[in-house]
């Protein structure tokens, strides 16, 4: 298997192994939000970290993962170790619920995200560090 065959498959399992952690911090209060720490860097673990402490403030959760469809590596860039991937979050059926099961999803909430990643190499291993909404990921 090539070098860049090796780090796709690297970058498609960083993405999911970001997104088990960050649904299940989501989903679960008593999770450790820690765990982010070994699944994203940068700019994601600093927005992520802020979103799940204000969650947890206000005493909401998630009632069920997000799932992560059309997934495919769009670049990599050896020398930087760089690379971007997109995908569609798919979020159908997502509610998120205060203490009291009130939901707090606006109404009209879009239930796909096309979304493009940028992921970074840290001690050899791919985490992301920034997300954007974009690409047609969400099309098919």
């Amino acid at each position: 298997m090539s070098q860049r065959a090796k780090d796709e498959v690297a970058i498609r399992q960083a993405i999911l192994d970001y997104y088990m952690i960050s649904n299940k911090v989501s989903m679960d209060p008593q999770a450790d939000i820690d765990l982010l720490r070994d699944v994203a860097a940068g700019q994601l673990l600093k927005v992520d970290l802020s979103v799940i402490e204000e969650w947890r403030a206000k005493g909401w959760r998630s009632t069920k993962p997000v799932i992560v469809e059309n997934l495919a590596v769009t670049s990599i860039e050896q020398h930087r170790v760089r690379a971007t991937a997109a995908y569609c979050v798919n979020s159908t059926g997502v509610d998120v619920l205060d203490p009291g099961g009130k939901s707090q999803v606006v109404e009209g909430r879009p239930n796909l995200f096309p979304t493009i990643t940028l992921l970074e190499k840290w001690d050899n291993t791919w985490l992301p560090v920034r997300e954007r909404a974009g690409g047609s990921t969400c099309n098919d």
